[in-house]
Formats: structure tokens, sequence, C-alpha cells
């Protein structure tokens, strides 16, 4: 079965596994974020009609709930990472070594199984999301360990709250049963990469 890459988010989905079936997306939020980064900026001023900004009370004329770039820092960090990039068109903000090649090393280190209720991509009809474990997005940019599990959609759905216990949880599988790793390095991905042609 041939994958395909999602307009939006750029991972990788089966088609026809897919729950969603807008061609080229891989789930209705992308498809909606997709739909959204329509709206027109620069910001424009509607002089007719002023707002009050929901971070610092001041009076603005833009269609948004803030005022000024630093107000929206804070907004942004109140609604999520989706708000800043499909409204305003912001680089998401995680650290640059978490890309595309890192979160294939851990996938492929996971035997592309959901790490929680072992489901494949296949089951979850698109590529298994890479979790941060410490919830830390700038982790490997800050200097903090970087520490990863690859889960379905399902399972994803439901580590965003009580984070404590599931990064206990998390932390103690790639312990136990991973030896304290979740990911293949660069040269060792590269090294099965080429047993696998070999073979």
């Amino acid at each position: 079965m041939e994958k395909r890459n999602c307009l939006w988010c750029d991972d990788k989905y089966y088609e026809t596994a897919s729950y969603f079936h807008i061609d080229g997306f891989c789930s209705e939020e992308c498809y909606s974020a997709f739909k959204e980064i329509n709206v027109e900026l620069p910001l424009k001023v509607n002089r007719r009609q002023s707002k009050i900004c929901e971070v610092c009370g001041s009076t603005h004329y833009t269609k948004y709930p803030f005022c000024s770039g630093e107000c929206s820092i804070k907004y942004c960090d109140e609604h999520g990472i989706w708000y800043q990039r499909v409204k305003l068109k912001l680089p998401p903000r995680y650290c640059k070594k978490f890309n595309l090649d890192l979160k294939e090393r851990v996938r492929t280190f996971f035997n592309n199984k959901c790490v929680m209720c072992g489901a494949s991509e296949i089951e979850n009809g698109k590529t298994l999301s890479v979790h941060h474990v410490n919830y830390d997005k700038k982790a490997g940019c800050n200097g903090n360990k970087l520490s990863f599990v690859p889960l379905c959609k399902s399972c994803h759905s439901k580590v965003h709250s009580n984070r404590d216990y599931w990064k206990k949880y998390f932390e103690d599988i790639i312990e136990n049963e991973y030896n304290s790793k979740c990911y293949y390095t660069k040269e060792e991905y590269r090294e099965l990469k080429e047993q696998e042609c070999s073979s």
C-alpha cells in the first residue's frame, strides 16, 4: 500500500486506510488548518471597529484578539501551536533537531509501532506521531535530553493531560525495555538501511 505526504503536516499516511477522505490530507485537523491558512496577512486595519486586547487590555484595530507581537506570544502560548502555524504563519517552536530524519529514526527504532497499544502505521491510517516524553519542544537545543516515543493518533490524544503520569510511564518503558534508548543514531540508521538493501 502506497504512502502519501499530507499537504499540511507533511507526515506520510496510507490513503485507503485513512479515516479522513479529503484527497491530500491525513486528518480533518490538517484539512481544517490548510483551509484556515488562507487568512490574509499582513493584518488589515479595521478603522470602524476597535477591539480590546485579550492579553493587555489596550484598544486595537486588528482582527486578532491581541494588539501586538508581544501580546501574540502570550496568546499563542495559551491557545497552542496551531494558532501560530495556521493564523500567523509563524514557524513551529520546536528545536531544529526535531526534524523528519529524527522522527523517522524514532519510529524505526520502535519498529513503526505505537508504544502504548502496538498499532502499526497501517492501522493508524497515517505516520505515527513522535511524542516528546518530557513535553519539552526545545529539547536538544536547550541542553535537555531528547526523549521520544511513537504514538498512534488515539493514544497521542490521551497523553496531554496528567503529564507527570505519562512522563514517568514512558521514561520507565524507555529505561527498562529499551535500555534507555529511544532512537537510532544517524550512523546506526544508515547501517540498518544498508543491511536492508543488501539482503
